[in-house]
């Protein structure tokens, strides 16, 4: 989605009251948790067919939007993070417990460009380094038993 002058588009709803797929989608897509920045703080309990707990999570996912912002202090009136023009968001999670996983996290990088897949980077405590991982991963459990993937919207959270 691009203003007429071909610059990123400058925030809000660009279609209000859209009437194809695609009005639909770039509504969604400029903006998936409708804030600047979201954070959620989520428990999860991962059951086996039986019912029975198999795991617990304690995690954080939080995103950033870098596009479509309102920034008071710039004399330009630049709505985009400076020096982060070609990306759309940052979207991360992060685990606190159980032990075993405490302090594994994930980030991807979405371009503004959405024909761009994201970059994906996790942290592996046990490696005790950052990772680049392949973008299709961004479709795997993050952890074991976990079905939360960051291709996920969180809008509807």
């Amino acid at each position: 989605m691009y203003t007429d002058d071909g610059s990123p588009w400058i925030g809000g709803h660009p279609f209000p009251d859209p009437q194809t797929p695609e009005e639909v989608a770039a509504n969604i897509v400029l903006s998936w948790g409708r804030h600047d920045q979201d954070i959620f703080s989520i428990l999860t309990t991962a059951l086996d067919p039986n019912g029975r707990i198999q795991y617990e999570y304690d995690f954080v996912w939080a995103q950033q939007q870098t596009q479509g912002l309102v920034h008071p202090d710039s004399a330009d009136g630049a709505t985009a993070l400076p020096g982060l023009e070609d990306r759309l968001r940052f979207q991360s999670v992060w685990f606190m417990s159980p032990n075993d996983i405490k302090g594994t996290a994930f980030m991807n990088e979405w371009y503004y460009d959405q024909a761009r897949f994201p970059e994906l980077y996790g942290y592996l405590p046990a490696f005790k380094r950052v990772r680049r991982f392949p973008t299709n991963q961004r479709f795997e459990p993050l952890v074991a038993g976990i079905n939360l993937f960051l291709s996920d919207c969180v809008g509807s959270w």
